[in-house]
């Protein structure tokens, strides 16, 4: 037994292998929980060699929700408390993890995982399966493991991108930003609670119909970006 399985309680497999449902018509699953209401994460370490076991097949899912509710984030600009329970969903995808996701899930439009993968030195690597997702146009991720690297040589690749959240990476940085100019399908970016300078955001949001959040209110996760444009990202 691997240390990815040892950390799953054995009375809990069956419950993982159950949350997909097993109908290959299946075109939504959502699985979401409030860190703020009710502490540990839903998901353990090593779930997701059940959840996406070998063999399970679901062709037609278009939209995959995990982690924290989608309520919390609307697209509208009220994305603060979604980011705060990214900071607190817990990783539980690793090594694998992505893979597992895509051979089961080949096709989603839709896919939210933030706060999910686990942070390490192959990050890189294990977010890499994303760019199989060729479907792929809204895309939700965040917590530790999101890093420059994975935003130059994942998330910049992702060409047929519509709409891309970063949420409390704070390893996402400006070199990660200016990767994300690349994406020229891009229409709305919203970056929460990330490593971006005040510099940079001003320089991108100075060309667009944009908003660049920065509140008094202590609440209030900085910095915040907002971008919806009808054209491609400036280089900045």
């Amino acid at each position: 037994m691997n240390s990815a399985l040892a950390a799953l309680p054995a009375s809990r497999v069956a419950e993982y292998s159950a949350l997909l449902p097993l109908s290959q018509h299946i075109t939504r699953v959502e699985l979401t929980w409030d860190p703020h209401v009710g502490g540990a994460g839903m998901l353990r370490a090593g779930c997701d060699q059940h959840m996406f076991a070998a063999g399970r097949q679901l062709p037609q899912l278009k939209q995959l929700v995990l982690g924290a509710p989608a309520s919390f984030w609307d697209w509208a600009g009220t994305s603060d408390q979604y980011a705060m329970r990214v900071k607190g969903v817990g990783p539980c995808l690793g090594e694998g993890s992505l893979s597992r996701l895509v051979s089961c899930c080949p096709g989603p439009e839709q896919l939210w995982i933030a706060g999910l993968m686990q942070p390490g030195a192959a990050v890189y690597n294990n977010m890499k399966p994303l760019l199989r997702l060729t479907a792929l146009r809204e895309l939700c991720v965040g917590g530790r493991a999101v890093n420059d690297d994975v935003a130059c040589f994942v998330l910049a690749r992702l060409s047929s991108l519509q709409r891309l959240g970063v949420f409390a990476a704070g390893n996402f940085t400006d070199e990660g930003l200016r990767a994300l100019t690349r994406l020229q399908q891009l229409q709305h970016l919203e970056v929460v609670g990330c490593g971006i300078s005040a510099e940079v955001s001003t320089n991108i949001l100075a060309c667009y119909n944009s908003r660049w959040y920065d509140s008094d209110d202590e609440r209030s996760i900085k910095p915040r970006i907002q971008l919806k444009q009808q054209d491609p990202l400036p280089p900045v």
